[in-house]
């Protein structure tokens, strides 16, 4: 288990339960996304805008991944905006995601965990195409 930073626990610590076990989720799927694939490497787990967010530092083999929550309280995956990733989730998953502008991609309550490793293994890897 990859222990989660100070800076980053506290963000969690401010969510209600329900958004936080949801992240909390999440993050481990990113983890284990990324320990699944050689080319990803260690992800560093930082703060990006207040969120907690999941970069491909060691490796640069793809973008950010944030986790956060929208305006109207919605759990979301927010991913880099400069690229086409959201153009590239809504053409393979817009029956079975949100995805809001160029970058909130918003699980719905019956999203698979395989969706979403998937969304995050596109995130991690968009560089190397």
């Amino acid at each position: 288990m990859n222990e989660i930073p100070n800076d980053v626990a506290e963000q969690f610590q401010r969510l209600d339960e329900p958004a936080r076990k949801k992240l909390l989720t999440w993050r481990d799927l990113a983890f284990e996304v990324a320990s699944a694939d050689p080319r990803i490497g260690d992800l560093t787990e930082t703060l990006k805008w207040g969120q907690p967010s999941y970069l491909t530092e060691a490796t640069k083999s793809g973008g950010t991944l944030r986790l956060g929550i929208t305006g109207e309280g919605r759990s979301t995956l927010f991913v880099t905006c400069s690229s086409n990733l959201a153009d590239q989730i809504r053409e393979r998953y817009g029956d079975e995601l949100d995805i809001e502008g160029n970058r909130a991609i918003i699980p719905r309550e019956e999203t698979s965990d395989d969706i979403l490793r998937h969304v995050m293994a596109m995130v991690f890897t968009y560089k190397l195409k």
